[in-house]
């Protein structure tokens, strides 16, 4: 602390004190930005009220893979100042690029009105590549899918084909 002290009465008899105190807010200014950069997000946002097969209950589960071939990031809004945002209303089913499941920051969001979401991070095997996969569930995870998370998710992507 008094190292500081002398340091600073030592920059103000050479340097202006405006000089001084500009030169302290653009520093504050960088590594504010910088820290708002570092933790920075991309939120996939579900808010889907889609009705079952059965017209008869909410889906209550999300499905994300990364499988898709196109530029994915265009699909997303801009988000404060460097996050972005996915908001999912039409589906509960979504498909990313690939490159989307190595980053760190992104956040998957499920419903709001979900009391006690579970969320899994897994790996499926579709026309022999192995490709990773997000899948969320209100309350807890079904028995088909504990049994057989592979042939459940080929269910709810069969399912979504024949709609």
């Amino acid at each position: 602390l008094l190292g500081v002290y002398v340091v600073d009465r030592v920059l103000i008899k050479k340097i202006s004190y405006v000089k001084i105190m500009v030169a302290e807010m653009v520093l504050a200014m960088v590594i504010g930005f910088g820290y708002i950069y570092q933790n920075r997000t991309m939120d996939v946002n579900f808010q889907t009220d889609q009705i079952d097969i059965n017209f008869q209950t909410k889906t209550e589960e999300f499905l994300i893979l990364f499988d898709a071939n196109e530029n994915s990031i265009s699909k997303f809004e801009k988000k404060a100042v460097f996050g972005k945002e996915l908001n999912v209303y039409d589906s509960n089913i979504i498909h990313l690029d690939s490159s989307f499941a190595m980053l760190n920051n992104l956040r998957v969001n499920p419903p709001k009105t979900w009391e006690s979401p579970h969320i899994d991070h897994s790996n499926i095997i579709i026309n022999g590549q192995t490709i990773k996969y997000i899948y969320g569930t209100n309350n807890r995870f079904k028995k088909d899918y504990i049994a057989n998370p592979e042939k459940y998710i080929d269910s709810l992507l069969n399912h979504k084909k024949r709609k």
